[in-house]
C-alpha cells in the first residue's frame, strides 16, 4: 500500500526526499522496492529497484592507529553491522579522503589507507556502506 507524501520540503527538479522509512529493530535490515510516482498515485510507475534500509555501522576498533602519509597501509576494522554492497559503495574514510573497503563478515572489514598531506596529528576514521 502506497501513501502520498505530505510535504514537498527538500525536493527540487533533480532531487526528491523520502519522508517515511520503516522502523528498524537492532538486528534487522529491511529490503523494499523503491519506486517514484510523478503524480503520487503510483499508477504511473513502470519500474522498481531494490533499496535496503540498514542499521548504522558501529566501529569498535581499528588497527593500526597510524601509518605513512603515502597511504596503502592495510587498516583492520572491527565492529557491527558491516554489509558488503561492493567496492564502489563500501568505503573507509580517514579525514576527507576515502578508499574502498572489503567486508569479510558482519564484524570485520579491511581497507587501504588513502594518501594524506596531514602528518603528526589524529584524523577522524569512518566507514560507509553506501558510498
Amino acid at each position: 500500500m502506497f501513501e502520498k507524501e505530505g510535504s514537498t520540503k527538500g525536493r527540487t527538479s533533480t532531487c526528491i526526499q523520502c519522508e517515511n522509512s520503516p522502523p528498524l529493530s537492532k538486528a534487522d535490515n529491511v529490503n523494499v522496492k523503491f519506486t517514484v510516482s510523478l503524480d503520487g498515485t503510483f499508477k504511473d510507475v513502470a519500474d522498481e529497484i531494490d533499496f535496503t534500509y540498514y542499521k548504522p555501522v558501529h566501529i569498535s576498533a581499528i588497527k593500526p592507529h597510524h601509518g605513512p602519509k603515502d597511504g596503502e597501509t592495510t587498516v583492520q576494522i572491527w565492529g557491527e553491522g558491516f554489509i558488503d554492497f561492493g567496492d564502489d559503495n563500501t568505503r573507509c574514510s580517514i579525514g576527507v579522503k576515502s578508499s574502498p573497503a572489503t567486508v569479510i563478515n558482519e564484524h570485520y572489514a579491511t581497507c587501504k589507507s588513502p594518501e594524506s598531506d596531514v602528518v603528526n596529528r589524529p584524523m577522524p576514521f569512518s566507514m560507509s556502506l553506501n558510498g
